[in-house]
């Protein structure tokens, strides 16, 4: 097991408190995947009866089962920070990637392959996010790729905010913050 640094632990409290903990209760329960489903798709303009807010919904459920499943520690049916960082802990890159795969769905809100300006914006936005760190923080990790994130490099990115203790690499900004 691995242990991990101050920095990466800021890193992994964003994504639990951008993603997860919606409601802001400390815990992760389904009252926050609910919530941001809704966030999600209202800020997409997707309607209930639309099929792109059946695939968030979808997509984010699958998201908390590989959650839960990894980091729900003690069975109540919630997740605590504390359980949150003792699952990035551990080596286990399955659950891992399957998360990654399933962020890259909901990013690629288009589904043309790709993530783009207008797609990261959106959906950090709908998470509570600021549209100008969210363009500083895509402009940091689309650096390399002419303004687009294809799924390989997601990949790459996404293997870096969570291994890395660079504070410049370029992995840090997947998740729609510019600095930490």
């Amino acid at each position: 097991m691995s242990s991990l640094s101050t920095f990466r632990k800021a890193k992994l409290i964003h994504v639990f408190n951008t993603f997860f903990d919606i409601n802001g209760s400390g815990e992760i329960d389904e009252k926050d995947l609910e919530i941001a489903v809704k966030r999600v798709c209202e800020a997409r303009g997707w309607k209930p009866s639309d099929p792109e807010y059946g695939r968030t919904q979808k997509t984010l459920k699958t998201v908390w089962n590989v959650v839960t499943a990894k980091a729900d520690t003690d069975s109540d049916n919630q997740v605590s920070v504390e359980e949150w960082y003792r699952a990035w802990k551990e080596d286990d890159k399955e659950w891992s990637h399957i998360f990654r795969d399933l962020m890259f769905l909901l990013e690629d809100a288009s589904c043309d392959g790709h993530i783009d300006v207008d797609e990261y914006i959106a959906l950090y936005k709908a998470m509570g996010l600021t549209e100008e760190g969210s363009r500083e923080a895509f402009r940091k990790c689309a650096e390399k790729n002419d303004g687009e994130i294809r799924k390989e490099r997601f990949d790459e990115l996404w293997e870096e905010y969570f291994t890395s203790d660079n504070p410049n690499a370029p992995g840090n900004f997947i998740f729609g913050k510019a600095h930490f």
